[in-house]
């Protein structure tokens, strides 16, 4: 289920009071990226495996991978999520749609990191964790 606001209302705040279960961001659409603030391979990758899981699991989610959610504790409590790493926001947007939980989307910047900090990302070995639960689920 996707679910529409008007563009002054659409945060995280008003998506719950409208009743969405559960919420997700984009940071990319309506060109809201800051120059750096993503690397190639991600801006590759991300929706590479954000468009495998629209189309597996008929959901309109733009972004499968930013990593700002939200869930209501009822709808939360009717999931039973069993990854422990990073394909947990895949699992995440997956469960909510296998059990009809409406799901509000909103825009969010992605601003390049202020300061220099190590990676903790394994890029290649996390992409493909989160395609096989893809395939799998």
């Amino acid at each position: 289920v996707n679910i529409s606001f008007p563009e002054k209302k659409r945060n995280l705040v008003y998506i719950f009071l409208e009743s969405a279960e559960t919420s997700s961001q984009d940071r990319a659409d309506g060109g809201k990226m800051e120059k750096g603030a993503m690397s190639f391979s991600h801006k590759i990758g991300v929706p590479f495996l954000s468009a495998c899981g629209r189309v597996k699991f008929r959901v309109a989610v733009k972004d499968w991978h930013c990593g700002i959610r939200g869930i209501r504790k009822d709808a939360l409590e009717r999931i039973a999520f069993g990854t422990t790493g990073m394909e947990f926001a895949t699992e995440m947007i997956a469960e909510a749609s296998r059990k009809k939980l409406r799901i509000g989307q909103v825009t969010v910047p992605l601003k390049k990191a202020q300061n220099e900090r190590q990676e903790k990302l394994r890029t290649v070995r996390d992409g493909f964790r989160h395609l096989f639960y893809i395939i799998r689920a």
